[in-house]
């Protein structure tokens, strides 16, 4: 079964699908791929702490004050258990601790301010409070189709009155307007996944450009839906291909690209074989 993940590589260069997929070329690490980890690690961890949180909140309960001292204990753990990658690509635990503060920081605001309005409006505490909580967050939850063939992990899914909202965490740069192309195919391949797994129609999701705090809409429709079918026969196709694709007409692709001297050296061969 294709990977999700792969479609939006594959829209990204088709010829790094092919080595890494095919040719089983990995990539040095990158900073901005490590750091970029470790946030995803740290959201996910923070999402299943959720439940612990709300169910230990009574009366007394400094709410703010319980949600940083979890966050800031989550994000010290998350980086610790990722010092040597950090290490690999030389880049500072203290740094990456100070940036990805201010981030979870914002975060937590967003879910104190959800959990102390809903007590207020409620006045109910503990496992009463979670029970009846809205909007909810799953983290990190899998999803599949044997009819598409694909299958994924969505990073965050907000449950709020029987409505399934997904969202994509990305890091780094986001386009002026909209998402980039290939986290938009990532999320319509996420929105079928979860219409058919959970038995509904679940027509729209967001990418949340998590650096720069802000969220973007993908919508559904006839369209999207198509395109994604075709993308994956395509992928599929080239996957058990033994030809490889031509790179991308994009320096700073390349120039950002792991394997691009890889791909240069496949490249020479390729010419030197045709001579």
């Amino acid at each position: 079964m294709l990977a999700v993940t792969a479609l939006s590589s594959y829209l990204y260069c088709p010829r790094k699908l092919y080595l890494e997929y095919v040719l089983k070329l990995a990539p040095p690490p990158k900073d901005i791929l490590v750091k970029g980890s470790i946030k995803h690690k740290m959201f996910e961890e923070i999402n299943k702490a959720e439940e612990m949180i709300v169910t230990s909140i009574n009366k007394q309960t400094n709410v703010a004050a319980v949600y940083k001292r979890v966050y800031y204990d989550i994000l010290k753990s998350v980086i610790k258990n990722n010092l040597e990658k950090l290490k690999e690509v030389e880049v500072d635990p203290i740094d990456v601790f100070r940036e990805s503060w201010d981030i979870f920081l914002r975060e937590a605001r967003i879910r104190i301010k959800t959990v102390s309005d809903f007590i207020a409006r409620n006045n109910i505490y503990g496992k009463e409070l979670w029970e009846k909580l809205t909007p909810k967050y799953l983290s990190e939850t899998w999803v599949s189709s044997e009819k598409l063939g694909i299958r994924g992990i969505v990073d965050r899914i907000e449950v709020n009155n029987e409505q399934y909202i997904p969202f994509e965490l990305k890091s780094g740069k986001a386009p002026d307007t909209g998402v980039w192309p290939n986290h938009r195919i990532q999320l319509v391949a996420y929105l079928l996944l979860m219409s058919e797994n959970y038995g509904r129609a679940i027509n729209q999701g967001f990418v949340e450009y998590i650096d720069l705090e802000e969220k973007r809409r993908v919508v559904l429709d006839p369209f999207a839906e198509q395109h994604l079918k075709d993308l994956i026969l395509e992928v599929n196709h080239l996957l058990h291909s033994e030809k490889v694709p031509e790179k991308v007409d994009n320096e700073n692709k390349c120039n950002a690209c792991g394997l691009k001297d890889k791909c240069f050296k496949l490249r020479q061969e390729y010419v030197q074989n045709l001579d």
